[in-house]
């Protein structure tokens, strides 16, 4: 008999049940046919637009304007520019492939096969912290896996789900925080590079570094309006605020989300104070994240490094230790 209830507008779509038949299959390719949009995607378009515009408008006007004027005593004699060049493209590679994966690689539970018993069996045992605490989801008709939760803008259950990337248009999970995490790494490397070189251009372009200038690069949209800044002037000065602001936000997510990994949580997990998933050292908590090459993959976007698990069932600290050579 199917669980029927109305559309829920929040991850409270799911509660803690138990299995009417024990040891049965939830085949979610079956229950889910697609996305179910609860809410209107706008923003997320919006936002989605907005990042692309803002990462080739930068590095078009960085590599076409500001080396260019930096270095037009000695531009065709420097290997200033070179340098600049590779390390834009590099950046712009890590930025730019990153964020293509985080949306091929979706942590959704379509096409899944999952497996929940009233009782635990050594499939199960202590790894999945499911087996007598299993939480169903009205919307997708499934029970979930630990650490997966429902998706009110994507429409569906995320495996081990951190949080829904608007920039993206997608959940950040199992099978792409590994690629999140190297977004934000380097687009605050890339906006602090810029921010760095915009103000040699920016102060040169408004005629040095003074107070008034100083809040025209600041406001340059009110000065702008009062018609006290040219508008090519206001453009360069909000592409550098753009980049300031940039490296301010994902820096602190940086550190926000790189804790978190240490510690291997997710937002929601922070937020409770769960620490089932910790396995006692910073390494073996990174790789549940970013794999057994996880230095590699800060490197190059289509690095492969393969994910421990299958993002279903997590080892605890207490399995970890056990099934650990040292241990045998």
């Amino acid at each position: 008999m199917k669980i029927k209830s109305k559309s829920r507008k929040n991850d409270s779509s799911f509660a803690g049940l138990s299995s009417p038949l024990p040891g049965s299959y939830a085949a979610t390719s079956k229950a889910i046919s697609g996305p179910v949009q609860y809410k209107s995607r706008n923003w997320d378009d919006l936002a989605f637009v907005f990042f692309f515009v803002a990462v080739l408008g930068t590095f078009i006007f960085e590599t076409s304007i500001v080396v260019p004027k930096i270095y037009s005593k000695d531009f065709h004699s420097s290997a200033g520019p070179v340098i600049h060049y590779i390390t834009g493209f590099f950046i712009l590679h890590n930025i730019l492939g990153n964020f293509v994966q985080i949306i091929r690689h979706q942590s959704t539970i379509k096409g899944k096969l999952l497996l929940f018993s009233n009782q635990p069996s050594s499939s199960f045992s202590s790894k999945t912290s499911s087996a007598n605490n299993q939480r169903y989801c009205f919307t997708c008709e499934t029970y979930l896996p630990p650490r997966s939760y429902h998706c009110s803008s994507c429409g569906v259950c995320i495996l081990k789900r951190d949080h829904h990337c608007t920039f993206a248009r997608a959940c950040i999970g199992y099978d792409n925080y590994r690629y999140f995490l190297a977004l934000i790494f380097y687009i605050s490397i890339g906006s602090l590079y810029v921010s760095i070189l915009n103000m040699f251009f920016i102060w040169d372009l408004l005629g040095g570094f003074t107070f008034y200038n100083f809040m025209s690069h600041t406001f340059p949209f009110i000065f702008w309006l009062f018609g006290l800044l040219h508008w090519y002037s206001t453009m360069c000065c909000l592409i550098s605020i753009i980049n300031i602001a940039a490296f301010l936000f994902t820096t602190g997510l940086v550190f926000y989300h790189g804790s978190m990994v240490i510690a291997n949580q997710t937002v929601h997990e922070r937020a409770k104070s769960i620490t089932d998933f910790d396995l006692g050292n910073w390494r073996s908590n990174v790789e549940q994240t970013f794999g057994s090459r996880w230095i590699l993959t800060f490197i190059s976007p289509i690095i492969y490094s393969k994910l421990p698990g299958n993002g279903k069932d997590f080892p605890s600290k207490r399995d970890y230790n056990l099934n650990s050579p040292k241990t045998k």
